[in-house]
């Protein structure tokens, strides 16, 4: 596991309760500390980098399913309101 370096002895672990996309991304920066600190065994920093990685393509779906939620009133030539997808730009354009 890994534990902090304050000397508590505190597992950084995340509960089994439903993963909100908050808890997640707390969750992911915790891995991210922890392997920046060095201060794991190799075992330890590959079991993070797994999770990390699990953490993140369950944060790209949630993403993902939350963009094609979003929708945007429109205002249409003939002047009546209407509601399509939102459709963000992308960089090439």
């Amino acid at each position: 596991m890994c534990y902090n370096t304050h000397g508590t002895g505190r597992k950084i672990q995340m509960s089994k309760k439903k993963e909100t996309f908050e808890k997640l991304i707390k969750r992911l920066e915790e891995i991210v500390e922890c392997m920046e600190r060095g201060e794991i065994e190799l075992d330890e920093s590959i079991r993070l980098y797994e999770e990390g990685m699990e953490k993140s393509a369950k944060l790209t779906e949630m993403l993902t399913a939350a963009r094609t939620r979003i929708q945007q009133l429109i205002k249409r030539e003939n002047g009546s309101l209407g509601v399509e997808d939102f459709n963000v730009p992308s960089n090439d354009e």
